[in-house]
This record gives structure tokens, sequence and C-alpha cells, in this order.
């Protein structure tokens, strides 16, 4: 739990807005749980079944902490994260998910999360034009990635499998 964590969850649906009026999308929070083999888990922000992709929405804490292009805004676990979702989809529905999107999104700060010890116009971003207020990361699930995430998986099962023998 961190004040980043707790503004994340409060603007969700901000953040989820502001993309759909950029993007002329029309998408809602998904309610989706994925599993796969009960080590894999998550629960994606968007999913659309049309298009195959999946969507991860974050929201930067301030002006200063928003990365602001995609060569700033890309990270490796975020980048796996999503990678993780469309291989859990693809799994569960035989079909290949292959694109998904990390949106940085920079939405208001709730004022009671406002620290005194931070201006106020940091957080505030109803001053800037909606076109600086988002950054989209790609990400591509290839053949590659599948191999490298089943590998793993079977790796850690066994493990997992050798470790509870052991101490069981």
């Amino acid at each position: 739990s961190s004040r980043e964590t707790t503004k994340g969850i409060m603007v969700e649906e901000d953040s989820i807005d502001l993309y759909n009026r950029l993007n002329f999308t029309n998408h809602i929070k998904s309610d989706m749980s994925l599993s796969y083999k009960g080590i894999l888990s998550g629960h994606p922000d968007i999913t659309n079944d049309d298009t195959r992709v999946v969507i991860d929405i974050k929201s930067p804490w301030s002006k200063k902490t928003f990365p602001k292009t995609v060569e700033k805004a890309r990270n490796p676990q975020y980048e796996w994260q999503v990678k993780l979702y469309l291989f859990m989809l693809t799994k569960q529905t035989g079909v290949h998910w292959r694109y998904g999107r990390i949106a940085y999104m920079l939405v208001n700060t709730p004022e009671e999360l406002i620290p005194d010890s931070e201006n106020d116009s940091l957080h505030y971003m109803d001053d800037l034009p909606d076109n600086l207020r988002q950054v989209i990361v790609p990400v591509e699930l290839t053949e590659d990635d599948i191999k490298k995430i089943d590998e793993r998986l079977d790796i850690a099962i066994k493990y997992a499998n050798k470790y509870r023998e052991r101490w069981t």
C-alpha cells in the first residue's frame, strides 16, 4: 500500500474515461479474473474481446512522475504484466491475444491524498491540453514470449513440487 497505489485505485474510472475520450473508445473496467496452472493470476484493467487487446491503465502520482514519452514510459515489469495477461487469455480462449497497451493517464489526484509538502499544481491536470495527458506503450506477446513463459512455468512447478515433497 502506497499513496501512488491508493491514487491509482481511486482514480481508475477517471483514467479510463480520459482514455476513452482521447481514443474515441467506450471501454469499461473489466471484472475479469485470470489464472493459469494455479501459479499465474491477475486482473486486467480493460479487455476487448473483438480486437483481443488488453489495456493496463496507469495513473501517475503527479505531473513530475508522469513519463512524457514512450521511451521514458517503458517499464519491463509492466510490459511483462500485460504479456502475462495476454498469455493467460490465449491459454484460456485458445485464440492468440497478441497485442496490449500500457496507458499512462494523467488525471487529478484526489485532494485528500495531496501532502502539504507538495505544490497543488503538480496534482491538478485541468490546465493541460488533453493530448499531453496520455502516453501509450504498445506491448506484443510473441511466440518466443509464449515459449519463455511456458518453460519458466514448468520449472517453477517442478521446483514447487520438490519443495512440497521435501517439507511436507
